[in-house]
């Protein structure tokens, strides 16, 4: 049967916090309320029509001990919370305080024809102009808008030709003395390739270059085994023994 009540009940909270009941039988009352509502007919507790839940039955339900439950329907009884008919079955005196009668459907349709009745008008404010407007702003059909051009952040072309990197840049670098333990043409052809690959950009692509660069000597400084190593310069001539160290690395 399909049940034509709200599935959730109506609990006013000074009626809570003013009950009476204990706390085991007021748990018991809100089970009954429950039960109540998913029942065959509601306001009336009971397993089927005429058949009414047995005091064990009860207490299972409402997780306490038959005992228990014994003291809390007698207790919710002599409050006027409830009563019982001839088959046993409990019925909840006063139920519409706590369920409405109205269907949920019917609910839903009524407050959509309150809302088609009273439709709501959102006040239109047109801003006030004076006479003197700032050269920067016009105004529109009531909207006020900029006339300044968008900032559009830099983002290479010609606001970073002068940071671009070409061969003079190259050749000065290599002049450095902390680069010149580095082919600097073979890092910038590394670093190219690295920046497409990771689709890197830069406000500033020789400081950007300058950084790879500063830490290509650090990587230089470590041993063989490192994430990148690089051959130095080559030793000088006469320097036998430190020829073989830099080809061949150190064995300790």
């Amino acid at each position: 049967m399909k049940q034509a009540y709200r599935p959730w009940l109506k609990l006013w909270p000074d009626g809570v916090i003013d009950d009476d009941l204990s706390p085991v039988s007021f748990a018991v009352f809100i089970k009954m309320l429950c039960l109540a509502a998913r029942s065959d007919t509601p306001g009336i507790v009971r397993a089927a029509r005429n058949i009414a839940w047995s005091e064990q039955q009860l207490a299972q339900l409402c997780n306490v001990t038959r005992s228990q439950m014994r003291r809390a329907l007698a207790e919710i009884e002599a409050s006027g919370k409830v009563a019982f008919d001839e088959s046993g079955c409990v019925s909840i005196l006063k139920w519409s305080k706590y369920q409405s009668d109205c269907p949920s459907a019917e609910r839903v349709k009524r407050f959509r024809e309150r809302q088609n009745e009273t439709p709501s008008v959102t006040p239109v404010v047109t801003p006030s102009v004076t006479d003197t407007v700032t050269p920067s702003l016009c105004i529109q059909k009531n909207r006020i808008q900029s006339t300044e051009p968008p900032l559009v952040p830099p983002e290479g072309g010609a606001a970073n030709a002068a940071k671009n990197i070409d061969a003079t840049f190259l050749a000065e670098l290599q002049r450095l003395p902390e680069f010149t333990a580095l082919t600097v043409q073979a890092e910038y052809a590394e670093w190219t390739d690295w920046r497409a690959a990771k689709g890197k950009r830069f406000k500033d692509n020789r400081a950007a270059f300058r950084n790879w660069l500063r830490n290509a000597v650090k990587f230089q400084q470590r041993d063989n085994g490192g994430a990148r190593p690089r051959a130095g310069p080559p030793p000088p001539e006469n320097d036998h023994g430190a020829a073989l160290l830099a080809k061949y690395g150190s064995r300790t």
